[in-house]
């Protein structure tokens, strides 16, 4: 109760499409975007694509249809916020 703390290492574990992914991601990207060092391990099926699909639209308030077809502009896009 009240984030994380330097150093520490969470694992978020679940059953399967109750969103551990796009949680995860969105955190570490915020915590990224205030400058903090971040390591993200996705052990699953998800590859680069859709990492940046994911993160893209959590990030950008885009939705996965439109990060899909612009995914080289919203991968610019995504470089300059994070």
């Amino acid at each position: 109760m009240g984030g994380f703390s330097r150093g520490e290492m969470t694992i978020i574990a679940a059953k399967s499409g109750v969103g551990k992914s796009l949680l995860s991601m969105q955190l570490a990207a915020d915590m990224a975007t205030r400058g903090e060092k971040v390591c993200y391990f996705c052990l699953g099926d998800m590859n680069i694509k859709d990492f940046i699909v994911r993160l893209s639209a959590t990030m950008l308030g885009m939705n996965f249809a439109d990060v899909y077809t612009n995914l080289g502009a919203a991968y610019s896009n995504l470089s300059k916020v994070i």
